[in-house]
């Protein structure tokens, strides 16, 4: 199975970088949120986030070749000097049989792919690395 993984710099969400705030969340929830409102104008249909250790992830239905298809998209955030570095890690939910099998797998052209670049694209956020990674 293959994990598309997409960065991009953004100031937003730096207050999440706080130092020594107690009950501080876990850094993606600001990015999180705002992808979830902006997918939402192109059709897909998000669910609520959730807290992971590494960062925030949400389950996604994306229309894809006429069919529904379910995504998994990681946000997580390193601060790097002045910048923030957010990343996005994506990968498409499949049965054991498409597993086993090997159908179903994320591929180049994706329409969550491309619907979260043109997004970025669109916003000023430019993609400074993206690659696929074995899982």
């Amino acid at each position: 199975m293959m994990i598309y993984i997409m960065t991009f710099n953004a100031d937003a969400g730096r207050e999440e970088f706080t130092p020594g705030e107690e009950n501080q969340i876990t850094p993606g929830k600001t990015i999180a949120d705002w992808l979830a409102t902006k997918l939402a104008v192109f059709g897909v249909v998000v669910e609520d986030s959730y807290e992971e250790d590494w960062g925030w992830e949400m389950r996604l239905d994306v229309l894809h070749d006429g069919q529904q298809q379910g995504y998994y998209l990681g946000v997580s955030g390193t601060e790097i000097g002045p910048k923030i570095e957010w990343k996005l890690t994506i990968t498409k939910q499949r049965s054991m049989l498409e597993r086993l099998s090997g159908h179903n797998v994320l591929q180049h052209g994706d329409t969550l792919i491309e619907t979260l670049q043109r997004l970025l694209r669109e916003n000023d956020h430019q993609v400074t690395d993206s690659h696929w990674q074995p899982e």
